[in-house]
């Protein structure tokens, strides 16, 4: 059967567990559910005989509607149906669950395990700091569903959703409505991975319950709404973004986890090669000057922004911010929300933050027409002005500005620099297993001279440590650029992108992103594939007068001298 072809696959090791469940889930069309001990109604589940559970896989996870849930590695024999039927009525509705899960559930059920419970959640209102509830404790004791209702176990699995995405590493967990059921996925180290289905009748007191405790308008399920909460985890304190969108099935609910301040990083821990790092330094022990942090949504912008003002924030400097909304507590600065007032325009907030006597002044994302003008020329009166915006490279970065005002800034000796990034997840060095790029894939390398057959390439085969997906987190590719003479008198006279490229070659140790990537490939940290998802290549209308060698690319980026 396909079940015993899954569990071949398994124990050599082709696929995981919870891949074989996902897939059995979809091919017979059935929901998909990771278990978890304080989800079980503990009634239902002392009403089978614990050797019947283990022997056949299964588990009775809850009753709702007189429906009862129960929970089985693949669909039962006849002979097992049957005494289901018999204990608990007809009424029953099978799901899908990976029998190691299964069995993980039974243990902590039986008080045979010593791992620890999901962690306490304290979630504490972001607006009003009020303790609304102690995950983990209330309401999370096991009971009859009779006469907890929906609403309680609703409450279970917002605690446990919350604390799993967190031990997952989750940055995101989407709640998405479908025709039949709920879809449960979570951003782990940029890609979104399936990890639950839920029943569609918990849609509605799931979504009430997250509204609740980040003070939105419980009532209101006809309007897009945007909120915040802030909780623990054990002693950790962790910061969440909520937005809900409403679509045609229903409320579909994002989550977004950010750090407080002890999560904040430092310029050292941003994965920089040493040249960027130094130039990024520089710029910073300026007095004056713009820091433009460019990339597409996901790419880290934000993270190496606040890294830059953490660093100013430990000079002693004055720093107001202008967010939209509040990420990222930043102690020491004064950082204002720019829709707490509807009054409040980003132009009127400039002026303010100007009479603040700042040092410094950020900017969540630079703004459009006149307002970024004034923003920019903040720059000429003695001001370091930090900014963000999309982009796809630091030189497209440098011609957007352009239209924005910039060249007032362009005309002066004020300093510019401009970051652009990506973010690739990092291949999992305990199953690195060769591969052999195809001619396509190897024939974009921007490199100049570079023969792929001298270079091995790898990528991850996938195992326990990295959840078989072959990834284990993320890196950090930063293209830095320092706007030089040359640049200077590029941009003012209407320069090509290809022309200011070369006019940054001259001069600086510049490198693009996807030279830096292909460094990151050759020395195991990434793949090819994952380079060429996320990064610019250089190619097209750029000509081999762009391209470097491996061994130059090496030696820039080692460079940490002071020269133009």
């Amino acid at each position: 059967t396909g079940l015993i072809l899954g569990q071949i696959l398994i124990e050599s090791e082709f696929i995981s567990a919870e891949d074989l469940a996902k897939g059995l889930s979809e091919q017979l069309d059935m929901p998909f559910i990771v278990p978890y001990q304080r989800l079980v109604d503990t009634r239902l589940f002392e009403m089978l005989p614990t050797h019947f559970m283990r022997n056949h896989n299964l588990l009775p996870l809850r009753k709702s509607n007189r429906m009862v849930t129960i929970l089985v590695q693949g669909p039962p024999d006849e002979t097992t149906y049957n005494e289901l039927v018999r204990v608990f009525g007809p009424n029953i509705d099978l799901a899908i669950a990976p029998a190691s899960k299964i069995h993980e559930t039974l243990d902590a059920l039986m008080g045979q395990t010593s791992s620890k419970d999901a962690p306490e959640l304290t979630i504490v209102s972001a607006e009003e700091g009020m303790n609304i509830e102690d995950f983990g404790r209330s309401d999370m004791g096991g009971g009859s569903l009779k006469t907890e209702g929906i609403e309680a176990e609703s409450v279970k699995l917002v605690n446990y959703l919350i604390s799993d995405a967190l031990q997952a590493g989750a940055s995101d967990v989407h709640l998405e409505p479908l025709p039949d059921r709920i879809q449960v996925r979570y951003r782990v180290d940029g890609s979104l991975i399936e990890r639950m289905d839920i029943p569609l009748d918990y849609l509605s007191s799931m979504v009430r319950r997250i509204k609740v405790l980040a003070n939105l308008k419980v009532t209101d399920a006809r309007s897009n709404q945007s909120g915040r909460l802030v909780g623990h985890i054990d002693d950790v304190k962790v910061d969440l973004r909520v937005s809900i969108m409403v679509g045609i099935h229903g409320e579909s609910l994002s989550l977004r986890f950010f750090p407080q301040e002890s999560g904040l990083m430092e310029i050292s821990d941003l994965g920089l090669t040493p040249n960027a790092q130094m130039m990024i330094h520089r710029a910073l022990d300026y007095s004056a000057g713009l820091m433009v942090f460019a990339g597409p949504p996901s790419s880290g912008k934000t993270t190496t922004m606040f890294a830059a003002l953490k660093h100013l924030v430990d000079k002693r400097l004055k720093i107001v911010t202008i967010e939209d909304p509040v990420e990222h507590i930043l102690p020491g600065a004064l950082q204002t929300h720019l829709s707490a007032n509807k009054d409040n325009t980003i132009d009127s907030l400039i002026q303010t933050a100007l009479h603040q006597d700042p040092d410094v002044i950020a900017l969540g994302e630079i703004p459009h027409g006149d307002e970024a003008s004034k923003f920019l020329k903040a720059a000429l009166t003695g001001h370091k002005v930090l900014t963000s915006v999309y982009a796809d490279d630091t030189i497209g970065t440098l011609l957007r500005l352009a239209d924005a005002g910039v060249d007032v800034l362009l005309k002066s000796s004020t300093t510019i620099t401009v970051i652009c990034q990506r973010l690739v997840r990092r291949l999992c060095q305990n199953c690195l297993t060769p591969v052999i790029p195809d001619a396509t894939e190897a024939g974009v390398i921007p490199i100049k001279d570079f023969d792929p057959d001298k270079y091995d390439f790898f990528e991850g085969s996938g195992c326990d440590q990295c959840n078989n997906t072959g990834f284990v987190g993320r890196t950090g590719l930063f293209e830095v650029l320092s706007v030089n003479g040359d640049v200077r008198d590029a941009l003012l006279r209407g320069a090509t992108s290809s022309e200011v490229l070369l006019a940054a070659r001259r001069t600086s140790p510049f490198l693009a992103i996807a030279e830096l990537g292909v460094l990151k490939v050759i020395r195991k940290e990434t793949t090819l594939d994952e380079l060429l998802r996320v990064t610019p290549i250089i190619s097209g209308e750029h000509d081999m007068r762009h391209f470097l060698t491996l061994p130059d690319i090496e030696r820039i980026s080692e460079h940490t001298g002071f020269g133009e």
